[in-house]
């Protein structure tokens, strides 16, 4: 069930789905900001602390699978190129 505020989410990030478990990378610092800003209690967002990459919003419908959230950070990695380096 869709709100106005999932609406809202279409506009920022790319967007992901595993199971009914959307995810959104944000894609640059704006859309990591509105990432943080149209978070809701039940969502979990994830920001990187030890090198610069993207927010990520990992939102369900019912739960959140742990597959989903480890797919965030499969993508954290991935869209982050600092951290590409590391690997």
């Amino acid at each position: 069930k869709a709100d106005g505020q999932d609406v809202e989410l279409l506009k920022f990030g790319r967007h992901f789905w595993f199971k009914d478990n959307k995810i959104i990378v944000g894609r640059n610092h704006q859309e990591n900001l509105k990432l943080k800003e149209l978070a809701q209690p039940k969502d979990v967002l994830i920001e990187p602390n030890l090198f610069p990459g993207p927010s990520i919003l990992v939102r369900g419908q019912a739960e959140l699978y742990p597959e989903s959230l480890q797919m965030a950070r499969d993508l954290m990695v991935k869209y982050s190129p600092k951290m590409n380096k590391r690997l």
